[in-house]
């Protein structure tokens, strides 16, 4: 099993074993095997990393890695730094996980990664509502499964690997 599939696995493990405890009764420790949304970005590029899939315009397999990146537009940044991204047109708001590639629905896949306690701020619903009105597809998870689950719909029947 590649290093790839085992990180995927412990974390969408880790997940159901806590889905199964209610919130009042997580206790400190317990809520710090919750995981971030760092390791739940990770697990679902990892998915990614491994998915291919069929372009009705192209004939061939192509690997959705290819189409896919994440924005590191979060983290704190000192005021020098960020005036000059912002100068640069980084743009608040802008979800973690783009999916460069049509549905039929959609021009494109936009999702927001959340840990199970994380809010959406005001840019990032601004940035949703944009993406939504001009036809395309915007989504929150709160973790692997769920990703995957919404990345799976949005694709559909484009998918060849079913892992």
């Amino acid at each position: 099993m590649t290093t790839i599939r085992k990180r995927i696995l412990a974390t969408q493990f880790a997940a159901k074993q806590l889905e199964a405890v209610s919130a009042k009764k997580l206790t400190k420790v317990a809520k710090k095997l919750l995981p971030t949304e760092q390791q739940i970005q990770n697990a679902v590029m990892d998915w990614i990393r491994l998915q291919k899939f069929n372009f009705y315009l192209i004939k061939k397999r192509l690997s959705l890695i290819d189409y896919a990146w994440h924005t590191p537009n979060g983290g704190s940044r000192n005021i020098i730094e960020a005036k000059r991204l912002k100068d640069a047109g980084v743009l608040s708001g802008v979800p973690d996980i783009t999916i460069a590639v049509p549905s039929r629905q959609f021009h494109a896949f936009y999702m927001e990664l959340k840990s199970s306690k994380g809010k959406l701020s005001p840019a990032q619903i601004k940035f949703a509502h944009n993406m939504k009105s001009v036809g395309n597809y915007y989504c929150v998870a709160y973790s692997v499964n769920e990703a995957i689950e919404f990345i799976k719909a949005y694709m559909g029947d484009m998918l060849c690997t079913a892992q």
